[in-house]
């Protein structure tokens, strides 16, 4: 549902009024088609009614100034002139906007994104999204393909923290597959490497380094403890097992949500995003940690020295997907698919099942 926006004091000023800025038209048979999806979206009259809407949309009017600019351009009453424009707004055809507000002109087609994600009637709205995303800390467990990909892509978005934790060296055969780390970084320990890679990228951004791994449940809430204003964690760290049930258990006691990725085989895990408001992980899906701690000694030698098939593009589509359903709910730009679900991704043919 779109938000009208309420009546604009005229201290408000300068909020203007325009067609959104993502949209395309195309006229077809007497009508004009504002594009929102391949199959999908808005119909408005053609010819000279379209022409006279765009004359007075074209100077961007002020938005206690829209009715009059109407009613002038289409001649009709300004009741009608009402009308029209309540359904452009309700539509999610025009929005208003502050001309001066130019903060996040870095951004600027990221806000249009969130726009249609969750259309909104003021553009002011998207730019509070974005300031979500600034205020945001997030701490992610694990710099392997998938996590520092995560992080590539939130630094990117525009979080403003990043807590990075990982005891892992570079080594050569990460660099095929962890695009922010460059040869001459093996050897250093992956969180300093990161960070400079994400430096590059996103100057702005407060990262802050953990060089270390959990070795229980202990170890995870004095981490988490050490940094209260953390909201949202990514677990992309595959070890040790138990690393995401004992997530799951604090997430009450510390407030965050959490968010897992990674690999079976060829088959990519995303999900689910855990939370103080959803089931814990035991709840949603049966762990595999009883059963592997009840192993013989020669099957855990030999899960020991196992390692995930993995490659750059196959992390990417993955840690994107997970970034993306973080971004959602930090922004509160759409609705995350994954709150309390997984999805399975079948990498060898691209079939999808969330649940």
């Amino acid at each position: 549902m779109v938000n009208l926006p309420h009546a604009l004091p005229r201290t408000a000023m300068p909020k203007r009024v325009r067609f959104k800025r993502h949209l395309r038209f195309l006229e077809e048979s007497g009508q004009v088609r504002a594009i929102t999806t391949i199959d999908g979206g808005v119909d408005l009259p053609g010819g000279e009614p379209f022409q006279h809407l765009v004359k007075a949309l074209e100077p961007m009017p002020r938005a206690e100034e829209l009715n009059a600019a109407l009613a002038g351009a289409m001649s009709v009453s300004e009741e009608l002139a009402t009308q029209l424009a309540q359904r452009l707004y309700a539509t999610g055809l025009i929005e208003t906007f502050d001309e001066a507000d130019g903060r996040f002109a870095r951004f600027d087609r990221q806000l249009h994104f969130f726009d249609q994600l969750a259309p909104v009637a003021d553009h002011g709205e998207n730019i509070a999204r974005q300031e979500r995303l600034e205020r945001a800390e997030v701490l992610v467990l694990g710099l392997g393909g998938i996590g520092h990909q995560i992080a590539l892509s939130l630094a990117a978005a525009g979080v403003g923290s990043l807590i990075l934790v990982d005891g892992d060296l570079v080594e050569e055969g990460n660099l095929h597959r962890q695009i922010l780390f460059a040869h001459g970084d093996t050897g250093r320990p992956k969180v300093n490497a990161a960070r400079d890679g994400l430096l590059r990228i996103a100057p702005t951004c407060d990262v802050r380094l953990r060089e270390s791994m959990i070795a229980s449940a202990a170890d995870w809430r004095a981490l988490i403890a050490a940094f209260p204003q953390v909201r949202h964690v990514v677990i992309s760290a595959d070890r040790p097992i138990e690393l995401v049930n004992w997530i799951s258990d604090a997430r009450h006691a510390y407030g965050y949500h959490a968010i897992k990725c990674g690999y079976m085989g060829a088959q990519g895990l995303i999900g689910p995003l855990l939370g103080p408001d959803t089931p814990g992980y035991e709840e949603l899906f049966t762990s595999w940690a009883p059963l592997a701690a009840a192993q013989s000694d020669a099957v855990k030698r030999v899960n020991e020295g196992s390692v995930a098939p993995t490659l750059a593009a196959g992390n990417a589509i993955m840690a994107n997907i997970a970034a993306l359903e973080l971004i959602k709910h930090i922004t509160g730009a759409g609705s995350p698919a994954l709150l309390g679900r997984r999805m399975l991704l079948d990498l060898r043919d691209l079939t999808t099942r969330i649940g």
